[in-house]
């Protein structure tokens, strides 16, 4: 079984960039154990990102 983990990084309105480095938070949670499992994008008008959705996983260690 897997656990999941979703991490939600904002973007900027005007410029469309994220307000937080995404490759540092990857980063992070690999060395915790997480494995990046998907990215979801939430666009508005426009096409200007909104948020990404950074979705983990890792398995469930069953003793």
């Amino acid at each position: 079984m897997y656990e999941y983990k979703f991490v939600t990084v904002e973007s900027s309105f005007i410029s469309g960039k994220t307000k937080k480095d995404y490759q540092e938070i990857i980063i992070k949670h690999a060395k915790d154990g997480w494995r990046l499992n998907n990215i979801l994008q939430h666009i508005q008008n426009g096409g200007i990102v909104r948020s990404i959705d950074l979705i983990f996983e890792r398995k469930i260690q069953t003793d």
